[in-house]
């Protein structure tokens, strides 16, 4: 009796380890696992937070170009819309200054903007595409109309003509001067608007080169 009683300890002694053995086992499986689900989330983060940084560095480079563009062509606008003129030598130092800077090429910077920019940009930036559409077309009906006039072709344009042409101008500079700035507002406000960003922007209003156009 005692032997058979001692077997049966002994079986169920030897039960309970395998058990524990077994049940130690399940569970280091499943903390093994849990570990390499939890690192398999952190390095896709990871690799999330880093493709996205280097999307944003593209866009704000992207932007940065769109600003210097924008502010220059706003210099180009100020330029063929002034009702008075400098001497001869004085205009043609306005010229070589608004011809020096060294811009991007315009479609790169549309094809940049169009990978890389939120859609109230690309919204603002096709507003202002069109509005400068407008004022290109106004100023080049104007010049077309004034050298006719000049030299006295055949079915030239009357003086009221030219005149009218020429008033033609400032309302479409002045629509594509608003369509510019509504495109600077929608571009600092996408590069504010990203998370632990607090740097200070350059005021939409400074010039591009932070230059002045010579006297």
């Amino acid at each position: 009796m005692a032997a058979w009683i001692g077997g049966g300890a002994a079986i169920v002694s030897g039960g309970w380890t395998a058990l524990v053995a077994i049940t130690t086992t399940r569970t280091a499986r499943r903390t093994n696992q849990a570990t390499i689900d939890a690192a398999a989330e952190n390095t896709k983060r990871a690799l999330d937070a880093a493709r996205d940084e280097r999307i944003w560095e593209k866009r704000a480079e992207a932007y940065l170009d769109a600003m210097r563009f924008v502010r220059h062509r706003r210099d180009v606008y100020d330029d063929i819309t002034r009702l008075f003129r400098y001497d001869e030598a004085t205009e043609e130092r306005i010229k070589k200054w608004l011809d020096s800077f060294q811009l991007p090429d315009i479609r790169g910077i549309e094809i940049r903007l169009l990978a890389y920019a939120s859609q109230p940009v690309i919204d603002a930036m096709n507003a202002s595409g069109a509005a400068h559409e407008h004022m290109t077309r106004a100023h080049q009906d104007w010049t077309t109309a004034m050298n006719q006039a000049t030299k006295g072709v055949p079915g030239a344009p009357t003086d009221a003509q030219v005149a009218e042409a020429r008033a033609a101008i400032e309302p479409a500079a002045k629509e594509a001067t608003a369509k510019e700035e509504a495109l600077l507002d929608a571009i600092r406000a996408d590069l504010h608007s990203r998370p632990g960003q607090g740097a200070a922007l350059p005021s939409a209003d400074s010039r591009a080169m932070g230059s002045q156009p010579p006297p």
